[in-house]
């Protein structure tokens, strides 16, 4: 009997539930699909696939814990709005001799019978954005697509969103038993409104707070120091207040304009500046979690592709085999004397060299950047063999090289460039700003001095720091070769752990490198992907829920322009407004603190690369946009159907 009237209660009030089964649904199904990596079904192809797609299917297993947590903060804060919701028709049930066991009953039905038809459709729908996200997954690692749903995907969603099922519940029940009829119906009168205190020194302190965001962001970039982290602060200070009182600061200046007669202005401002007053710090959390959804996907894959390019860029040669140890003497004759011989056909060339790292130098070179790279060091032979050049030097001319873009262009604007290092002043003979002599997971060659062979062997007395390299470079069948000699190298190390007169090799590969940086950024852009798209379901599910929840607040108000002669028609269009007014709020900072972000970003990934973020910015904006209108219509659809539910009922709060 129970369940039928839970049945009951869903069919009659379906409109009501839209918003939560909506967001319920969108959760599963997002959750399902980041979670529907295969890697085990990848067993018959390379094991460098089957490794990369359990690295990111690991990674979304962690990841979709803060998911969960997220959502189940999103289903009990919507479960709060729909229970007040019905809070009249709990008081009838009551009245008409319920038992709170019995009536605990039906709500526990229908949490479960929602939950489970939304889990049925949200996995349905989680099959084909499966296969629309593998493939993209696919296309960014570089690997062959074959598409397999991981099953167990289900499972995890089964179990996580039976949990989330069952904390409603209790919470339900419990609070259910924690009452009584008179606070039930009490509830719905409860309007604590704190009035806003000095809201025009509010506003100008935002406004100062955001101007100060921009100009420190715009002139510091990505750079991650105390100008960065003022930057933040500024930025979430001034968004707090700027919702915390413009509403307030609106309302007086429209009061005094003739505008403000109009029937409809006047009470979709009114109500509009009630629900900011006690919901400031939501829209403000709202507005900056929508911010920041739509910075990480618009600029996401410029950052790839400057990944992309600066992995090629960092790795000059087929794989170059680097010691950190200071005391290597000739490693070259040390790999050979335990069996590894690059002296074999399948090796054009290999080159050894030191790089040396001096202990101080002094430049007249009044840039901060410039002064705190301590500059590497190496011969002029090295030099010459590794460019292909026969460039002469005196002995106290130098020739200055970067592989860093940005240091190049700040280099450029000094015509006349003399370097101190142990007490000899070397004035640059010679400049050049896109060379990198070795490979590494970034560029290596932040700034190099290339030196007369006779100044290098000075340093070698001097027993400066120094860095052993080898470059190989291979005839043919490049990745095989790679991989063999990185596996003798890893074998040596293992071998040669525990002796002392050992030395550690590090071995960088032209394709290992492409393919991890590959990895991690598209490891990085799927969490960005996941968090993003939660963040945007998050924001625009509380949006809505606050406004219902404010049609509900002001029900009375709807009764009383009822009864004042508005038509039905009328009062929809107050609270289609009411809803349009209250969803464009927290794109009034957002589209500004959009425009500026962007511009940081890709500034700072144009020091690398000029990646064109436009399609990405319009196509986040599309999605973005359609979620919004579906949300803004479901919240209208809801308003409207309260308000005409409650003007036709014969029971009056």
């Amino acid at each position: 009997m129970y369940f039928k009237i839970a049945i009951k209660n869903i069919i009659s009030n379906y409109k009501n539930y839209l918003l939560y089964f909506l967001t319920l649904l969108l959760s599963i199904s997002i959750f399902i699909t980041f979670n529907s990596l295969n890697a085990n079904a990848l067993l018959n192809d390379s094991q460098t696939a089957v490794n990369i797609i359990k690295i990111i299917q690991n990674l979304l297993k962690y990841i979709s814990i803060i998911v969960s947590l997220i959502l189940l903060f999103l289903m009990l804060y919507a479960n709060k709005i729909q229970i007040k919701r019905r809070n009249a028709e709990f008081a009838k049930y009551l009245l008409l001799g319920m038992q709170k066991s019995s009536l605990s009953r039906i709500l526990i039905y229908e949490t479960f019978s929602i939950g489970l038809l939304a889990l049925l459709i949200g996995i349905a729908l989680a099959y084909p954005i499966s296969y629309v996200f593998q493939f993209v997954v696919f296309n960014l690692l570089e690997l062959p697509f074959k598409f397999n749903f991981n099953t167990n995907a289900i499972y995890l969603a089964i179990i996580i969103f039976i949990i989330i099922f069952i904390l409603i519940s209790i919470i339900n029940i419990s609070k259910l038993f924690q009452t009584t009829i008179i606070n039930i119906l009490n509830t719905e009168n409860k309007q604590e409104v704190k009035e806003i205190k000095y809201p025009y020194i509010k506003f100008c302190l935002s406004i100062i707070c955001l101007v100060a965001c921009y100009i420190i962001g715009i002139k510091n970039g990505i750079n991650f120091n105390y100008l960065f982290t003022l930057t933040l602060i500024l930025g979430i200070l001034g968004t707090v207040l700027f919702y915390n009182s413009f509403t307030t600061i609106l309302l007086k200046i429209i009061k005094k304009t003739k505008f403000y007669l109009h029937t409809n202005i006047m009470i979709i401002v009114n109500q509009i500046n009630q629900n900011i007053k006690s919901q400031s710090l939501t829209i403000s959390i709202i507005s900056l979690l929508l911010l920041l959804s739509f910075l990480l996907i618009s600029t996401s894959f410029g950052y790839k592709n400057t990944i992309d390019l600066m992995s090629k860029n960092a790795a000059p040669v087929d794989i170059s085999i680097v010691s950190y140890d200071e005391n290597v003497n000739n490693p070259i004759q040390y790999l050979e004397n335990n069996g590894i011989d690059l002296s074999n056909d399948n090796i054009i060339d290999f080159t050894e060299y030191q790089y040396f790292k001096p202990m101080q130098q002094i430049s007249n070179i009044d840039n901060n950047t410039i002064n705190k790279i301590n500059p590497q060091l190496i011969s002029l032979s090295t030099y010459n063999k590794l460019t292909n050049q026969k460039i002469s030097l005196q002995n106290n001319e130098a020739i200055l090289t970067t592989g860093n873009k940005d240091i190049g262009k700040i280099l450029k604007k000094y015509t006349d460039i003399s370097i101190n290092i142990n007490d000899v002043n070397y004035k640059i003979k010679d400049t050049n700003y896109n060379v990198v002599f070795y490979n590494d997971f970034v560029i290596e060659n932040q700034l190099t001095l290339i030196l007369p062979d006779q100044n290098i062997n000075n340093m070698v007395d001097l027993k400066l720091p120094s860095i052993s390299i080898i470059n190989v470079d291979f005839n043919d069948d490049k990745s095989n070769n790679e991989a063999n000699l990185i596996s003798q190298i890893d074998l040596l190390n293992k071998k040669t752990a525990n002796d002392e007169n050992s030395f550690y090799f590090v071995c960088y590969g032209h394709n290992q490198l492409i393919l991890e940086n590959r990895i991690s950024t598209a490891t990085i852009l799927l969490i960005l992907f996941y968090l993003s798209i939660i963040f945007i379901i998050t924001s625009l599910a509380l949006m809505a829920l606050n406004e219902f929840n404010a049609i509900l607040d002001n029900k009375n108000n709807y009764i009383n322009l009822y009864n004042l002669g508005l038509s039905m028609k009328q009062i929809n269009k107050i609270i289609f407004q009411h809803v349009l007014t209250y969803f464009i709020i927290p794109l009034i900072l957002l589209i500004v603190n959009g425009i500026i972000g962007i511009k940081i970003i890709t500034d700072f990934l144009a020091v690398f690369n000029k990646p064109n973020i436009l399609p990405q910015v319009i196509i986040v904006i599309s999605i973005m946009l359609i979620l919004y209108l579906i949300y803004l219509f479901i919240t209208y659809v809801l308003g409207k159907n309260f308000a005409k539910n409650i003007i036709n009922s014969k029971y009056y709060n």
